[in-house]
C-alpha cells in the first residue's frame, strides 16, 4: 500500500499499544514494523493475561489504509517462548511472519516448529543464490493431452531444482522464493 500507509500503520499501531498499557509501562518500536511492550508492573500471572488479552483486543480491531482494512500481528511470551530479550524479539518475529505468509488481517502466536520452518526457507533462500551458477535448474516440457482423444494440445515448460545441499525441490516451493528475492529475472533469462 505504499510508504505513507505503512507509516499510518505504525502510528496507529504505536497509538493504541499506549492507550493499551498503563503509563508506567514500556512501548517501543524496535524498528520496521516491531513492537515491544514491556510489562515491568505485573505482580501475577492473572494481571498478564488481562493486559495480553486487551493488546491483542486493541490489534485485532483492523487499522484503515488507504480504504482497505489491515492488521498483522506475531506473538512470543516470556518466558513460555524464550528467556533471553534477543530470541523472544526473533521468536515474535517469526510468529509475525507467518502472519504475512498467511495474508495478513491476521496475528500468530509463536510456536517452536516456526523456527524450524523459518531455517528452512533461510536455507532455500541462500542456495537459491547459487543455483543459476552452479546450473542446478532444468527445463522440463511436458505435454498437454485432451483425454477424449489423446491428441497433444500444448506444451508446458516446467522449472525443476535439483539442490546437492537440498535434494529436489517442488517449483511451488522455489518459485515465490525467486519472485521475493528478484531472481525470478535472471532464471528466467
Amino acid at each position: 500500500m505504499g510508504h505513507h500507509a505503512g507509516d499510518q500503520l505504525l502510528l496507529g499501531a504505536s497509538q493504541r499499544l499506549r492507550e493499551t498499557v498503563r503509563e508506567l509501562e514500556t512501548v517501543a518500536r524496535l524498528g520496521g514494523d516491531e513492537f515491544v511492550v514491556i510489562l515491568e508492573s505485573v505482580r501475577h500471572v492473572e494481571q498478564v493475561t488481562e493486559i495480553v488479552t486487551k493488546l491483542l483486543q486493541t490489534l485485532e480491531m483492523p487499522f484503515v489504509l488507504n480504504g482497505q482494512e489491515a492488521f498483522v500481528a506475531g506473538i512470543a511470551i516470556y518466558p513460555l517462548d524464550d528467556t533471553d530479550i534477543d530470541n523472544l524479539v526473533k521468536n515474535a518475529d517469526t510468529a509475525m511472519f507467518r502472519a504475512k505468509e498467511q495474508g495478513g488481517n491476521t496475528y500468530q502466536y509463536f510456536k517452536a516448529e516456526m523456527n524450524a520452518k523459518a531455517v528452512q526457507r533461510l536455507k532455500m533462500e541462500n542456495a537459491l543464490h547459487y543455483a543459476l551458477e552452479r546450473n542446478e535448474f532444468e527445463l522440463h516440457y511436458q505435454p498437454r493431452i485432451d483425454l477424449n482423444s489423446g491428441a497433444i494440445r500444448g506444451m508446458e515448460a516446467v522449472l525443476r531444482w535439483h539442490s546437492p545441499q537440498l535434494g529436489s525441490i517442488s517449483p511451488v516451493q522455489f518459485i515465490p522464493l525467486l519472485e521475493e528475492t528478484g531472481m525470478i529475472v535472471p532464471v528466467g533469462d
